[in-house]
C-alpha cells in the first residue's frame, strides 16, 4: 500500500514546518510533558526495554525521550525522507535508529515494549487510521503499550476537517476522531485498558491576530479550562493510552 494523498499530505505539513518546530527541541510543549510521564509509568509498570516512535517527524518527542530514558533502545520511523534525514544529522539524537518508512506497511523482526505517536494520526483517512492501528498492534509485544496524543474527542461525530488558508499550500486536511470510534478500532485490533484523557493548556497562549489561521492561541472558560484553538478551529488534543493484548 502506497501512500494516500491525506497520508502523503502529513509529509508534506511536517516537511514545509520543520523549521518552525525546530524551536521545540529546546522548549518541552506541556502536551509532550505528559507523553515523557506515560511513558514514565509504562517504564516503571514493565520495566520497558524497546520503543518506537511513528511518524516521528525530525525526531522532537525522541529528543525528550532520550534525554529523559537514556535506558531505552529507540527508534523512529517516518515516511518523509527528508525528515529522517535531518533527523540522522542531528547530533543530538545519535543513537536512534531512524527509519524511512511507511506505517502503513510497517513491520519488524522484534516487537516493540511501547509505541508512540505524536500528532500525527489526525492526518489519516477512516481506512488509513485503521490500518495504521493494525500495523501498530503488531509492532507491540503482547503486554505493551501504545501511548499517543492525538484530535479525539468525546462527541458522537466524527469530522473531515479541509481548510484553504494562505499558509497551508493546497488543501490542509485533518480528521477529529470520537472517542467511540478510535475505541472501536482500537478494540477491533486487539488492544485493551484503553483510556482518554482531554489535554488542556496549562497556561494562557494570545495571539495577535487570531483571525490567522496559522495562529493557535487559547479561550479560557469560566471553570478555568483552556481551549487550544487555531483560527475558528477547537484542536481537540487528547492523550491515548491503550495495552497490547
Amino acid at each position: 500500500m502506497s501512500a494516500k494523498p491525506s497520508y502523503q499530505h502529513y509529509v508534506d505539513q511536517h516537511t514545509a514546518r520543520k523549521d518552525f518546530n525546530e524551536q521545540f527541541f529546546n522548549e518541552v510543549r506541556d502536551r509532550d510533558k505528559i507523553m515523557l510521564a506515560n511513558v514514565e509509568e509504562e517504564v516503571g509498570r514493565n520495566g520497558a526495554k524497546r520503543l518506537l516512535d511513528v511518524c516521528c517527524s525530525t525526531g522532537i518527542l525522541l529528543h525528550h525521550l532520550n534525554n529523559r530514558f537514556p535506558q531505552l533502545d529507540l527508534a523512529g520511523l517516518d515516511l518523509g525522507k527528508d525528515l529522517i534525514e535531518t533527523a540522522r544529522a542531528n547530533p543530538n539524537l545519535a543513537g536512534i535508529d531512524f527509519i524511512v518508512g511507511d506505517l502503513l506497511e510497517m513491520a519488524h523482526d522484534e516487537p516493540f515494549d511501547i509505541v508512540t505517536s505524536n500528532n500525527a494520526l489526525m492526518f489519516f483517512d477512516d481506512a488509513e487510521y485503521t490500518r495504521s492501528i493494525e500495523r501498530i498492534g503488531a509492532a507491540i509485544k503482547p503486554g505493551g503499550a501504545l501511548l499517543a496524543c492525538d484530535f479525539f474527542h468525546p462527541f458522537d461525530h466524527d469530522l473531515k476537517i479541509v481548510e484553504t488558508n494562505e499558509w497551508a499550500e493546497g488543501e490542509f486536511i485533518t480528521y477529529h476522531r470520537s472517542m467511540t470510534t478510535a475505541e472501536r478500532v482500537l478494540s477491533e485490533n486487539g488492544f485493551v485498558d484503553i483510556e482518554f484523557a482531554p489535554f488542556s493548556m496549562q497556561k494562557d497562549l494570545v495571539a495577535e491576530d487570531p483571525y490567522l489561521s496559522s495562529t493557535s492561541y487559547t479561550l479560557r472558560l469560566d471553570d478555568g479550562e483552556r481551549l487550544s484553538m487555531r483560527g475558528i478551529i477547537l484542536q481537540p488534543f487528547c492523550h491515548l493510552k491503550a495495552r497490547k493484548t
